[in-house]
């Protein structure tokens, strides 16, 4: 296993490759990453999120998505209303994404946080439906900052929502969240 400092180089270079791979796979994924990643720094910062993890949590934000990268572009791209078997298959990043990083020892923040970012705290989440605590605290904060994001960016399938939809839909399925983290992010974060 590295030491903290030389996952966070290694891990630089991995999201370096994985945004320009990205770019030309799923265009309107194109800065979602990197903007994930800011919102994941500021809610954790809100939150009281130890400093000296907090470049591993950036890092998990950048690479949240990573397993999209071997998903079909027709799907990721698609215009028009996704099937099931389309949600099916998006479903799976995660749990590629976490196949993909486990075997460069980049430790527990990032591979938890890859893995879990879709967990919901009801457990309907996936890939595994974990519920509340026992979602790893990095995952359950990037999952805000990743699904406001989402949100809040054009689609090929939508336009990009308002600030004010967002924050009314994740209002509204508030049991998808930590509801702490969820408080924190719309009152100090987003500062509604």
């Amino acid at each position: 296993m590295m030491d903290d400092e030389n996952i966070i180089l290694a891990t630089k270079t991995i999201v370096t490759f994985v945004s320009q791979v990205a770019k030309f796979h799923d265009p309107y994924a194109d800065g979602h990453a990197s903007n994930t990643a800011v919102l994941t720094v500021e809610l954790a910062q809100a939150s009281g999120y130890p400093k000296k993890t907090m470049e591993l949590l950036r890092c998990a934000a950048e690479l949240h998505d990573m397993g999209k990268i071997l998903l079909p572009e027709y799907i990721l791209n698609k215009i028009g209303k996704l099937t099931r078997g389309d949600f099916e298959t998006i479903h799976r990043h995660s749990k590629i994404g976490y196949e993909l990083i486990k075997p460069l020892g980049l430790g527990d923040v990032i591979e938890c946080a890859i893995l879990q970012h879709h967990e919901s705290y009801d457990g309907t989440g996936y890939p595994s439906g974990l519920r509340g605590e026992n979602i790893c605290l990095e995952a359950r904060i990037i999952r805000i900052a990743d699904t406001f994001d989402a949100m809040t960016s054009p689609r090929s399938y939508r336009q990009a929502l308002a600030v004010e939809e967002a924050v009314r839909l994740m209002e509204k399925e508030a049991r998808l969240f930590d509801p702490i983290l969820l408080e924190i992010f719309l009152r100090r974060v987003i500062k509604i």
